[in-house]
């Protein structure tokens, strides 16, 4: 089974009005590719708003942002599969900041077995750190098991088969959401006048959302299933 470990929360952008999710999943590959500022505002001296007070979208935003930087940096390899749950506030006159609860979920998707093992985890600890929402991410190459993207319509899944990239589903105790963006890594290879290339090529490709009922890698995590 998974272990939960505790780290410091990567605090979510700030935007200047609450945004859907899908605007927030899109701000997250922005800011990855360098085309919006660095998670934690908008520009310097600007407060950001701590993982606690942002609304599920924000943190789930938050929480993917690092995720594609990795990528760009380091490549699909470097891709986690891991769960953050997003801690309650603290209770009033406490000055001990929530910390982000960050779970290891790679051995979820090697078998059916495995993976109601971890959905059962994973409940469990959003009931007992009283999380507020819970944000999950896994790369399609490593996936085994769902591969919930075959014998799907091009109207429910308009990529190709061999395509790579990430799958973000939120899950809170009202609402259910998953998005795959697409991501592109090109390694070095010989030239027309055949010189070889030298480094890979990363990019950042289409951020869809997608219908959680066809889609969503794991069942619920809070609430009846």
């Amino acid at each position: 089974l998974p272990t939960p470990e505790q780290t410091p929360a990567p605090p979510p952008p700030a935007p200047a009005a609450k945004p859907a999710a899908a605007t927030g999943a899109h701000a997250a590959v922005g800011a990855a590719e360098g085309a919006a500022p660095a998670v934690g505002g908008a520009a310097a001296g600007d407060e950001s708003t701590p993982p606690w007070k942002a609304e599920p979208e924000e943190f789930a935003a938050g929480c993917l942002q690092p995720i594609l930087k990795e990528f760009m940096e380091k490549g699909l390899s470097a891709m986690p599969s891991v769960c953050f749950l997003q801690p309650s506030p603290q209770p009033k006159g406490s000055v001990t900041e929530p910390q982000l609860g960050q779970i290891n979920i790679k051995p979820a998707f090697t078998s059916p077995t495995n993976l109601a093992q971890c959905s059962d985890f994973l409940r469990k600890q959003a009931a007992s750190s009283n999380a507020r929402s819970a944000a999950i991410f896994v790369r399609k190459g490593a996936i085994e098991y769902p591969c919930v993207w075959k014998e799907k319509t091009k109207t429910q899944w308009s990529f190709g088969p061999k395509v790579d990239g990430v799958f973000m589903q939120c899950e809170t105790p009202t609402e259910r959401s998953i998005y795959f963006t697409e991501l592109l890594e090109h390694k070095a290879g010989a030239t027309k006048t055949g010189a070889t290339k030298v480094g890979v090529s990363r990019s950042i490709g289409e951020t869809v959302q997608l219908d959680v009922a066809e889609f969503a890698l794991f069942p619920k995590i809070f609430g009846e299933q």
